[in-house]
């Protein structure tokens, strides 16, 4: 019998085997993976339980798409660039927050999608730290640091894409690049 995770409860398949604890504040506002199974959604719909893999800083991927970016992240290192993820796999209670937060103008992202509709929560974004911190999110030394550099020369061999002309977010990578 499936049943749903809840708050301290592992979370269950039919069958019963125990894929990860997922742990949800009941009334917090984020959702805070400590295993490795999540609710993924698209299109504004829960789409099933992903399996995600941790790929540092406390981020976490769908599994096949971190493994891509653990390779990425270890070639980038041979040639002297450090990559760390800032943001991965958000929760819906994350991106709902985040929401509400661009909505009221709470910080300066150029773009956040709505709730259910992120590429983030179904595991398959990352944003990766491209300095300098603390800059306007369309500061154009942002497109010349070694880091950014790095990425336009090889993500896409890793399966990772951005579209900043889209975007206008040089640290959001994706399959597709949205």
């Amino acid at each position: 019998m499936a049943r749903r995770g809840s708050v301290g409860t592992p979370y269950l398949i039919a069958g019963g085997l125990a894929l990860a604890l997922l742990v949800v504040a009941k009334r917090g506002a984020i959702t805070k993976v400590t295993g490795t199974a999540a609710v993924a959604w698209r299109g504004g719909k829960p789409i099933g339980t992903i399996i995600l893999k941790h790929i540092g800083n406390n981020q976490y991927l769908e599994a096949s798409r971190a493994a891509a970016f653990l390779a990425m992240q270890a070639a980038a290192a041979k040639d002297g660039v450090t990559l760390v993820a800032n943001s991965g796999f958000r929760g819906m209670a994350e991106q709902t927050v985040l929401y509400a937060q661009y909505v009221a103008r709470a910080f300066t992202a150029p773009v956040v999608a709505k709730p259910g509709y992120s590429r983030h929560q179904v595991g398959e974004a990352v944003d990766i730290h491209i300095p300098p911190a603390g800059t306007a999110p369309d500061d154009p030394r942002r497109i010349m640091s070694k880091e950014f550099q790095w990425l336009s020369a090889n993500a896409e061999k890793y399966g990772f894409k951005n579209d900043l002309k889209r975007t206008r977010e040089a640290w959001h990578f994706s399959a597709d690049g949205s």
